[in-house]
């Protein structure tokens, strides 16, 4: 008797266990990037079942590919449960590999960018560092993007 009312109570608990891990593919448009499809996994650190979408907060790693350059972010999320409606605070490294709006062809910049999404609609705004040595652009760039998740 003992072990099926523990058998009833794990059963419960495993119905209300919520993903531990969710990827959301996506397509942005911004500055340091021009169009980028930035791929997001979202690993749950406080998360529940409950409302609809994401509910809880979540440490976010990020690879995104774009035409102006590659980039990778490390950060948290917290989302609200109405869909994705959220805010995103990130640690960022980006490598150019062509030049336009500012970005210099071959060069490395770091910085922090928070994002807020709506649904499905994100928009992005940081600020970053140029760390390549023999630069002769500027130091910072502020970064801005409008993307999608899917």
């Amino acid at each position: 008797m003992f072990s099926s009312e523990l058998s009833i109570e794990s059963k419960a608990t495993e119905k209300s266990e919520p993903n531990k891990f969710q990827w959301i593919p996506g397509i942005e448009l911004s500055n340091i990037q021009g169009i980028s499809i930035p791929q997001h996994l979202l690993i749950c650190i406080s998360c529940s079942k409950e409302g609809h979408g994401l509910l809880g907060e979540y440490f976010l790693v990020e690879a995104s590919p774009g035409y102006l350059g590659g980039s990778i972010s490390l950060g948290a999320s917290l989302f609200s449960g109405l869909g994705a409606t959220g805010l995103t605070g990130k640690f960022t490294a980006l490598r150019s590999w062509n030049s336009k709006y500012g970005i210099v062809k071959d060069n490395t910049y770091i910085g922090p960018e928070i994002s807020v999404t709506l649904i499905i609609v994100d928009v992005e705004l940081g600020i970053m560092r140029n760390m390549t040595k023999n630069n002769s652009s500027e130091n910072y760039i502020f970064s801005f993007g409008l993307g999608i998740g899917l």
